[in-house]
């Protein structure tokens, strides 16, 4: 619209009220966010009076009226604007020495003129900008006291390998591969990752002496049978210590480890599904819902007792002392095509009972890879569901003997009894939900 049509216009459309409203309503609620700043600053003696509420509200609402005259004007007015930014900056004094203020009012004026085209998106952003503005103070404290190096470090990481490899990632099956698509396997990678992100950020909100449950349920989305085996050893150091009641309680917090890293194994194989075989969801939510029910049965008997455990000192720190552990994920997601082309040439060659204990023996090494081999098949046509589903869940069978085993061998006779018994009733309720769901 033109300069003249615009002042020649009597009944501005619904929609640009719309926008001028929305446009008001951001510049009043990031300019009280910075009234506020500005009395703040004022109090304590800093000097700092550049913008206040009345400002971000006409620099918004000059942005929308911008827009309604016409390209040329919305660029002289963002040109103003910048210039009272960097005057503004100019002036400023050496106790604030920041340009968050001067960038806000800049950006107020650039959400004045979006809020004309598209009122929703605009408003989203205003309250996102208001919300890091009242942050400061969290934000400062959270990047500079509660991150470590090695943190920040792998969150660069995690972003790049999401954010930058991932796309550059082929998306197309490769033959060589069993039909495998990159992608998901690199897909896979980056959740396997997420995963471990959150249990590490868990134990960081919530600190070590939460107990060896919570640690055991951060390390068992790295690997619940290693965690078992740590575990296990855990309960068998405990046994020399005096007196009785402590090492009762340190053995049964170590138990408890073990039985909520046995949660984390059903929760990665619907994470595992979501990313290799999404369509297949619905044929595992069940079954695994079940199992995973089951075990934070456990996890919670276990538990008991082993509260006066973790209160003598703080709990170990998760099985991996990094944030996640890149190596662990790549390794799976190559042994995950490793096991699906294995699977997949019994399958052609040797047929079903072969590919169910083709299935059965990948298990013990890693489930999840087994699993998501056999996803990988049936997704493809190679294995019917029926087929699929009961050499997923005969994996899941050898995978737990294997927890069976370790727990015997790393571990007291008691710790080797708890997991025998806890593995038998989630192998039961496992396989009658297999049956009747």
């Amino acid at each position: 619209m033109s300069l003249t049509a615009a002042l020649h216009t009597s009944d501005l459309p619904a929609g640009s009220l719309v926008g001028l409203a929305t446009a008001l309503g951001i510049g009043l609620l990031i300019g009280l966010e910075r009234e506020r700043r500005k009395d703040r600053a004022r109090a304590e003696g800093s000097g700092a009076t550049f913008a206040g509420i009345r400002s971000f509200a006409i620099a918004a609402l000059a942005g929308a009226v911008a827009h309604l005259l016409g390209t040329g004007l919305a660029v002289a007015g963002a040109l103003l604007v910048g210039a009272l930014v960097v005057v503004a900056y100019a002036r400023s004094t050496e106790s604030d020495p920041g340009v968050t203020t001067e960038i806000a009012l800049f950006a107020t004026y650039l959400l004045g003129l979006l809020a004309m085209p598209h009122p929703a998106l605009a408003a989203g952003l205003g309250v996102a900008v208001a919300l890091l503005l009242a942050s400061r103070e969290v934000l400062h404290r959270f990047t500079t006291r509660t991150l470590v190096a090695h943190e920040v470090r792998d969150g660069l990481l995690l972003a790049a390998a999401w954010l930058i490899v991932l796309p550059l990632t082929p998306d197309a099956p490769i033959a060589a591969l069993g039909g495998i698509n990159p992608r998901s396997l690199w897909r896979l990678a980056v959740l396997l990752m997420l995963l471990q992100a959150g249990g590490y950020i868990a134990l960081r909100l919530m600190g070590a002496q939460r107990g060896l449950a919570l640690a055991g349920l951060a390390s068992g989305f790295v690997s619940s049978t290693a965690t078992v085996a740590a575990m296990g050893r855990k309960a068998r150091e405990a046994a020399a210590l005096e007196p009785a009641a402590q090492r009762k309680a340190l053995q049964r917090a170590a138990l408890a480890g073990a039985l909520a890293s046995c949660v984390a194994t059903p929760l990665q194989l619907l994470a595992l599904t979501l990313a290799v075989a999404p369509g297949l969801m619905t044929h595992y939510l069940p079954v695994a819902a079940s199992t995973a029910l089951v075990a934070a049965l456990l996890a919670l008997w276990g538990m008991r007792g082993a509260a006066s455990g973790s209160a003598q000192g703080p709990a170990a720190p998760p099985a991996q002392a990094e944030v996640f552990n890149a190596r662990h994920a790549v390794l799976f997601a190559l042994l995950l095509a490793g096991i699906t082309v294995v699977v997949g040439l019994v399958s052609r060659h040797l047929g079903t009972t072969a590919t169910a204990l083709a299935s059965l023996l990948a298990g013990f090494a890693d489930f999840h890879a087994a699993a998501g081999g056999v996803m990988s098949l049936q997704q493809h046509g190679a294995l019917d569901a029926a087929q699929a589903e009961i050499a997923v869940w005969l994996a899941f069978t050898a995978n737990a003997l294997a927890k069976v085993g370790l727990a015997w061998a790393a571990g007291p006779p008691a710790y080797g009894r708890a997991m025998s018994a806890a593995m038998a009733l989630t192998l039961a309720a496992t396989w009658g939900a297999v049956w009747l769901l």
